[in-house]
């Protein structure tokens, strides 16, 4: 009997950094048998893992939840981050990225995972809760609209706040591992419009945020520090560490750089995500709030 080569397999032949043939991970298999392509680019397919849209989630058609990857049990271990940023500044791209790091995408294999592509304007908060990962527990991910640079607009945070207060009526508890602010490398002004936005869901969330901030930066070469960093400090805005993302290295190269730069981009990508989820496991206290008697108590810091 013959059997038909996997043609999402590549021999490595093409890439700088392996001898042998590059295989698919059994968790990156899992996905592909059960995904949907939505798209070929560059020789690159699309692919949409596994997912469910829950229904009745909310009565606000501007917040949903999608389940991506499958069932998976959950445990006291799973871990939740809410994405912030101003408009354009990668929060549903750097989730495209963050899918290929989870599911244990090689450089060389000839797909990409995605929950969006090509990305739109994100108009929703969408909760995913990612499932089978590399990772031994959930990872829940909350996109968010962009901040517009508008004074008195409180669209996200009211977005938020909405999804916070039926989260906490429905289950009684919310656990908040972190909020992580995403921002392009040359964002050299954090305004008046995105710092009050922040300043309101702190508040929402419990004022000390400090060691729950993870900052991720955006289209960043490798090197030097980006400019978003001096504005997070010009702002002050405390966190615990930055991550730097080029997203495009996730992507198929349209824009034609170079492939080495291309492949770095990739490579650096997956060493953030690393110790981006190390440190989200390790360091971080995630947060807490309860309700009692019908009403919030104020967000603690959970031990685990």
């Amino acid at each position: 009997m013959l059997i038909s080569p996997n043609p999402y397999q590549r021999s490595s032949m093409e890439s700088i950094y392996e001898e042998e043939t590059v295989k698919i991970s059994l968790i990156a298999e899992n996905q592909l048998k059960n995904g949907n392509i939505i798209g070929t680019t560059d020789n690159l397919d699309m692919i949409m893992p596994e997912n469910e849209a829950v229904k009745g989630f909310s009565s606000n058609h501007n917040i949903r939840k999608v389940i991506v990857g499958g069932r998976q049990a959950p445990t006291n271990e799973d871990k939740m981050v809410l994405l912030f940023g101003p408009i354009g500044s990668g929060k549903t791209s750097t989730i495209n990225s963050m899918l290929n790091y989870l599911y244990d995408v090689k450089k060389e294999n000839n797909f990409r995972f995605v929950v969006d592509y090509p990305v739109k304007k994100t108009t929703t908060l969408t909760v995913y809760v990612i499932n089978n990962t590399i990772l031994p527990f959930r990872v829940t991910i909350i996109d968010t609209p962009g901040i517009v640079d508008e004074k008195d607009d409180k669209a996200v945070s009211t977005l938020i706040k909405n999804w916070f207060e039926k989260e906490l009526r429905e289950a009684g508890t919310v656990r908040l591992d972190a909020i992580s602010l995403v921002l392009s490398h040359n964002e050299n002004s954090l305004g008046w419009p995105f710092i009050n936005e922040l300043t309101s869901v702190k508040h929402m969330l419990g004022d000390d945020l400090k060691t729950n901030v993870l900052p991720i930066i955006t289209n960043s070469e490798v090197l030097p520090q980006p400019t978003a960093i001096r504005s997070l400090a010009q702002a002050n805005i405390g966190f615990l560490e930055y991550y730097k993302c080029n997203n495009l290295g996730f992507m198929p190269n349209e824009d034609r750089i170079p492939k080495l730069q291309h492949n770095l981009f990739f490579t650096h990508g997956i060493a953030s995500f690393e110790a981006y989820f190390r440190d989200l496991e390790e360091l971080i206290h995630p947060l807490l709030a309860v309700l009692r008697n019908g009403k919030r108590s104020s967000f603690l810091h959970s031990p685990s």
